[in-house]
């Protein structure tokens, strides 16, 4: 055949790979967000995880109805609650990985159901919440809220944040690309 062009298919397996990981502060306790509740500011150690942490998901954008990982692994930290997310395999699941990449969407963001609170001025105190879900967002409610660290499988080595982001700077004054075509006969 003239100018055939193989290109390889990326590997569409359902489990997620061990590599494919987003992790981050989802939130720091004491601190005053600007959630979609007003002022709000969760008690240290507010936060309840369901036993199964994988019912946990992370979303973009708080859309529920495609979720791209779940839970993994959480810990607090000081005051801050950190939250590791195996990330699932798929378009959605890719744009995540990419979006917290190159930091589009690198906040984190809680979506909980609130157990006990009360008010101190204009701020709600959260004393219980159960956590439900974490979304990527552009600008989280929780401004020290962040994605620390994103990895991805490639063939049989784990890449990290770094290595995607200096994969993704244009080579200096480049303004050509190059496409090697292999003509098999």
């Amino acid at each position: 055949m003239d100018g055939t062009l193989i290109v390889e298919a990326a590997n569409t397996s359902v489990a997620p790979p061990t590599g494919r990981r987003i992790s981050g502060v989802a939130l720091v306790f004491g601190a005053v967000g600007a959630s979609s509740a007003g002022p709000t500011r969760f008690e240290h150690g507010a936060i309840k995880v369901p036993d199964d942490a994988s019912r946990v998901k992370l979303l973009l954008d708080h859309d529920a109805s495609d979720p791209v990982g779940y839970l993994d692994a959480w810990s607090v930290d000081g005051d801050d609650l950190v939250v590791v997310f195996k990330v699932a395999v798929g378009e959605r699941a890719d744009l995540a990985l990419q979006h917290a990449t190159d930091k589009r969407r690198d906040g984190p963001s809680v979506g909980t159901s609130i157990d006990d609170w009360e008010m101190d001025g204009n701020t709600l105190v959260v004393k219980a919440a159960t956590l439900h879900e974490v979304s990527l967002v552009s600008i989280p409610a929780f401004t020290d809220a962040r994605v620390l660290s994103v990895q991805a499988r490639r063939g049989d080595h784990t890449v990290t944040r770094e290595q995607i982001e200096a994969e993704q700077k244009p080579a200096e004054q480049t303004t050509e690309a190059r496409v090697e075509v292999t003509k098999t006969e």
